[in-house]
C-alpha cells in the first residue's frame, strides 16, 4: 500500500453511489480510458446498485466525478504459489474461498498518476476492514487486472498475481483481507498516538 497520495482529504468526497439523488447529473462525463469502465459507471452501476448485484463508491471533487469502484461478494479458488506467498493468512487448503471482488476500478484519464487511485483504493481497504469484514468474512479482496498500467497499480498497492488470464481481465490479483486490515489498524494506530 502507498504512501504518496498529493490531495488533502478536504479536496475530495467519497461516498456510496446508492445514494444520489440524480445519477446523471453526478457522473456526466468520465473517461479513464478503458470503455468498459466508462461504459459501466454511466449505465449500470445505478442498475446493479438497485438490484443489490454490486455496491459502487465514488469520487468526487466538487462537482467532479473523479473516479469509483465497484464491489460484490465472490468466492475464488486460489493458486498454490499465492496460498504459499501469503502462508501467514491461508493456514487451511479450501479449494475454493470466499472473496471480496473488485468488479470495477477508474480514475479519471486527466486525474490518472495524481495519487487519486490510491486514496480510492485506501478508501475501499478501510471500508473493508471497518465497516464489513467484522460482519462478513472473506479472506481474500480480489481483482481483475485489464491491462499492464492497472496491474502495475494493483501490485503497488499490495495485491499478488493469483491467475493469468482469467476472465474478461488480463489476470486475476488479490490480498489477504488480513494483511489490508494489519495496515489500517496500524495506521489507525498511528494517528491515535500522533
Amino acid at each position: 500500500m502507498r504512501d504518496n497520495e498529493k490531495q488533502q482529504s478536504g479536496d475530495i468526497d467519497i461516498f456510496s453511489l446508492n445514494g444520489l439523488v440524480s445519477h446523471d447529473n453526478v457522473v456526466g462525463p468520465f473517461g479513464c480510458g478503458i470503455d468498459l469502465l466508462n461504459d459501466f459507471i454511466r449505465t449500470d452501476a445505478m442498475k446493479q446498485d438497485s438490484e443489490m448485484l454490486s455496491a459502487t463508491t465514488i469520487m468526487m471533487m466538487g462537482n467532479e466525478l473523479i473516479g469509483y469502484f465497484t464491489v460484490c461478494a465472490s468466492e475464488v479458488s486460489l493458486a498454490k504459489k499465492f496460498k504459499r506467498s501469503n502462508t501467514k493468512y491461508f493456514t487451511n487448503q479450501l479449494r475454493v474461498y470466499p472473496a471480496f471482488k473488485i468488479t470495477h476500478f477508474a480514475i479519471k484519464e486527466e486525474h490518472q498518476g495524481q495519487g487519486y487511485g490510491s486514496a480510492l483504493m485506501n478508501a475501499l481497504f478501510r471500508i473493508c476492514s471497518i465497516n464489513i469484514s467484522p460482519y462478513v468474512k472473506f479472506p481474500v479482496l480480489v481483482v481483475d487486472s485489464l491491462n499492464e498500467k492497472s496491474t502495475s497499480f494493483y501490485k503497488s498497492m499490495g495485491f499478488a498475481d493469483i491467475v493469468h488470464f482469467s476472465g474478461a481481465g488480463e489476470h486475476l490479483m488479490g490480498i489477504a483481507t488480513k494483511q489490508v486490515q494489519e495496515t489500517i489498524y496500524r495506521e489507525m494506530e498511528d494517528m491515535l498516538h500522533n
